[in-house]
């Protein structure tokens, strides 16, 4: 087992895996089919440095999220039907055991007021591209994990390079941090 050595700033940093093609979820709309072994160390490492987890609620049900025992989970939408959804599916996966509480917000400026700002918290963003643009559009994101998986041959440059083109972020503010065969781990610091 690999282990991934993480120090999550305080801020927020999000979190992604892309397949080599730069798509964020397979052919079963999830980012399970795209993801592997690695990814999933990696994202685990992340989790246990996180003080917060946040997702939109498009992603929570996507995803099927459940009540994670590592840190809190902050789910976000704005749309009421959404929001019953997520309620629903919070209700059918409350905390068990030593499990961390997962707690609808409205926007992610009630969720920061509630949980007493970035600045104080090393909050993991665990959604996809429109949630994280528009963080970092308001400045609110402080930097990235990109997990690019499958068969590389380029270090998922190519992939990275789309990644950027959707975010409108600098490619010159990402790095390659970690290569082997099977995942390449690029780095994103808004201070770079």
């Amino acid at each position: 087992m690999k282990q991934f050595n993480l120090e999550l700033p305080v801020g927020i940093t999000w979190i992604q895996v892309i397949s080599s093609s730069g798509s964020p979820v397979g052919d079963d709309g999830t980012s399970e089919s795209v993801t592997n072994r690695l990814d999933r160390e990696l994202l685990v490492a992340a989790r246990n440095e996180a003080d917060w987890i946040l997702v939109s609620g498009r992603t929570f049900l996507s995803e099927r999220y459940k009540a994670s025992r590592r840190a809190p989970i902050a789910v976000i939408t704005g749309s009421s039907q959404t929001a019953s959804d997520v309620e629903a599916l919070i209700a059918q996966n409350q905390p068990v055991d030593e499990s961390k509480p997962i707690n609808l917000f409205k926007s992610v400026d009630e969720f920061l007021t509630e949980a007493g700002g970035a600045e104080a918290n090393k909050i993991l963003l665990e959604s996809g591209r429109t949630m994280a643009k528009s963080l970092l559009n308001l400045g609110y994101l402080t930097g990235a994990i990109v997990s690019v998986t499958g068969n590389l041959t380029d270090s998922g440059k190519e992939a990275i390079d789309a990644l950027c083109h959707d975010l409108g972020a600098s490619k010159s503010h990402f790095q390659l941090k970690f290569e082997v065969a099977e995942l390449r781990i690029w780095a994103y610091q808004s201070t770079l």
